[in-house]
């Protein structure tokens, strides 16, 4: 009796785990800074923001929307428009219709450039008034984590001290999208008020200022070809900090191991080149670094090899010529570091000891201090 009773139950546990499967579909995100929200509508709030190629579980379907999991960086689970979805995995999406009897038109929805510092459009909240006032140049009014991602949930990038002047780009729930020192990330609107008019004026002039340097800056830095004698000679006389997203940058590094080369490739659906790989994660985590690996060894900061950190990017010559910058990785810590090698091998994990490695190697930058 007992033996036919656990045999019952297995064959219910075994139902149910079938039944599960056929509601976790496999499916991927096809665009950069598609929203995740509470519900099937974009009146209902923000969940989390998910970039292109990023893995989902696809439950179900409603009204041109599919409920989803996404686990990889966070337990979320949400929905998404179904146009801004792939579907990778076998199976048929259930398919639920909403009790309306006419079913609402679903709104045409941009994804949130998450990685770029032009505005995106205001969204209207729940209550239909659109939160305005709080967009342009303000400041927090305590000190203020910043996050990757509009949701408590999300990871902490950094901290804006108290008072700390900011660029609202865009509104999303309880969260604002703000520039911030050469930086960008989500903080509680709660934390956000108006400058003086004083301070405005005085902001908006050295904003202007600063932002037709820093344009110059970057396109000098890009276009200047690096050299290895000039990087070799570089020093700093001030303490490096950590980087608030390097060991992010490293575990996101090792899920792509295994992953084929190909030059020019900046995406896990294409393959990766060697900057690609680098460009790809830096820019899921909200941090802008160049495309090129010569270019990339002007972002961030100089590190020695001796204080390496994981999410360190390490920087190598041209293989051939033994000259310049031709290589770059993310170190991973224990004196390794991922990165696209070759067609033949794709994204692996190498030793700065192996003899090619050493001997080639010729700086470190760490990114987002």
């Amino acid at each position: 009796m007992k033996y036919i009773k656990k045999t019952i139950l297995l064959a219910i546990i075994l139902i149910i785990l079938k039944i599960s499967s056929v509601y976790a579909i496999d499916g991927v995100v096809l665009k950069d800074g598609t929203r995740v929200r509470k519900g099937p509508s974009t009146d209902t709030a923000i969940v989390t923001i998910l970039n292109a190629d990023a893995p989902i579980e696809i439950i179900e379907e409603t009204n041109g929307w599919y409920k989803i999991k996404y686990t990889q960086l966070g337990n979320y689970e949400g929905y998404m428009r179904k146009d801004f979805i792939k579907q990778t995995g076998e199976g048929t999406i259930p398919t639920t219709n909403s009790e309306q009897t006419t079913p609402t038109p679903v709104p045409t929805e941009t994804p949130t450039p998450v990685n770029t510092s032009t505005p995106a459009p205001i969204e209207t909240p729940a209550t239909g008034a659109p939160t305005v006032n709080l967009l342009g140049e303000k400041i927090v009014n305590n000190d203020a984590n910043v996050y990757i991602l509009p949701a408590v949930t999300s990871s902490k990038k950094d901290v804006i001290k108290k008072n700390g002047e900011i660029s609202v780009q865009e509104i999303a729930g309880n969260f604002a999208y703000v520039e911030y020192s050469g930086k960008t990330g989500w903080v509680r609107t709660s934390l956000i008020q108006e400058k003086t008019e004083k301070d405005t004026t005085k902001q908006t002039t050295n904003r202007a200022s600063s932002s037709r340097e820093a344009d110059a800056s970057v396109k000098a830095s890009e276009s200047v070809q690096v050299t290895t004698q000039a990087i070799k000679a570089e020093t700093t006389t001030n303490p490096i900090s950590s980087s608030s997203i390097g060991n992010e940058i490293a575990n996101i590094s090792k899920t792509y191991v295994g992953y084929k080369y190909v030059y020019g490739g900046a995406s896990p659906s294409t393959g990766f080149d060697c900057s690609g790989l680098v460009y790809y994660i830096c820019g899921r985590l909200g941090c802008k670094v160049n495309r090129t690996a010569d270019a990339q060894a002007n972002n961030g900061v100089y590190v020695e090899k001796s204080n390496l950190q994981p999410g360190d990017l390490v920087f190598f010559t041209d293989y051939k010529t033994n000259q310049g910058i031709g290589h770059v990785g993310i170190y991973i810590g224990n004196n390794q570091f991922v990165h696209a090698s070759t067609p033949t091998s794709g994204v692996i994990i190498s030793s700065l000891s192996e003899a090619s490695y050493t001997k080639r190697y010729v700086t470190a930058r760490r990114v987002d201090v």
